[in-house]
């Protein structure tokens, strides 16, 4: 459910920390900003706080603030973010079971070693899950899903918002993985949807030209019904994504050894 925020606050300015909290509590970035979005936040039950530390740590791994193999100092980002320290351990036990951090007895927690491989790993298995959603959505879907797989793979060709492509996006994936779901499948692609570096790939021109043929080739094997060349597509498409994440991780200097 998306949260209302009123139209006066359309143009305030996302500091970074407003936006981790946008990004944890599920607001649209296109909707209510700043402070509004702040106010509705501090809101939220605990388990929008534990999203919300797990988004800011996530950002500090990805971006290089955190190190691996460096000590996470579990009051400091407490203290960051306005939140108790259960929040924070809460969302470490997250990105433990992910193999971004690891916890150890009597220290605490800190940053796993994770190499290219591990990235392309999370991107591919994702994509072998919604490849099979895609293949079951080729024969599931009605005449009015594939239109409306149609009009958003459109709307993605003429946008040139950045927070628009990015909703978009995930609107197209889910809504492909909705035709296919299965129980089973849906456990499978929430446990590895956090891992999937794909934040800053909207900053990349390469990547939106690239990024909008692979979806019309998608839409266009689901509205021909080929369910092998629609799953085929998502896996490969996903492959391609993790090879971009890598890419963009190492200009950030993701993948230096620590000092």
């Amino acid at each position: 459910m998306t949260t209302h925020v009123p139209s006066s606050a359309r143009h305030l300015i996302l500091d970074t920390k407003s936006k981790i909290w946008l990004l944890a509590c599920g607001l649209r970035l296109g909707g209510v900003k700043g402070p509004c979005a702040r106010r509705s936040a501090l809101r939220a039950p605990r388990k929008k706080l534990n999203d919300l530390a797990e988004a800011h740590i996530r950002l500090q791994i990805a971006d290089g603030v955190l190190r691996p193999g460096q000590r996470i100092d579990q009051d400091a980002i407490a203290a960051e973010l306005d939140v108790s320290r259960l929040p924070v351990r809460e969302a470490l036990i997250q990105l433990a079971s992910e193999g971004l951090v690891r916890l150890i007895a009597r220290r605490g927690a800190v940053v796993e070693q994770l190499t290219p491989d591990d990235v392309r790993d999370a991107c591919r298995m994702y994509g072998f899950a919604s490849g099979i959603a895609a293949e079951r959505a080729a024969t599931n879907a009605t005449d009015d899903d594939l239109e409306a797989i149609a009009a958003i793979v459109h709307e993605m060709d003429v946008s040139e918002d950045r927070a628009e492509l990015e909703h978009l996006n995930e609107d197209l994936h889910r809504k492909i993985n909705r035709l296919g779901m299965t129980a089973r499948l849906r456990a499978m692609l929430r446990a590895l949807a956090p891992s999937l570096y794909s934040g800053f790939f909207y900053d990349n021109p390469a990547w939106i030209a690239r990024a909008r043929e692979e979806h019309r080739q998608i839409a266009d094997a689901l509205l021909r019904r080929d369910p092998i060349v629609a799953r085929q597509l998502i896996e490969q498409h996903f492959a391609a994504i993790g090879e971009h994440a890598v890419e963009e991780l190492a200009k950030r200097g993701f993948w230096r050894e620590r000092p």
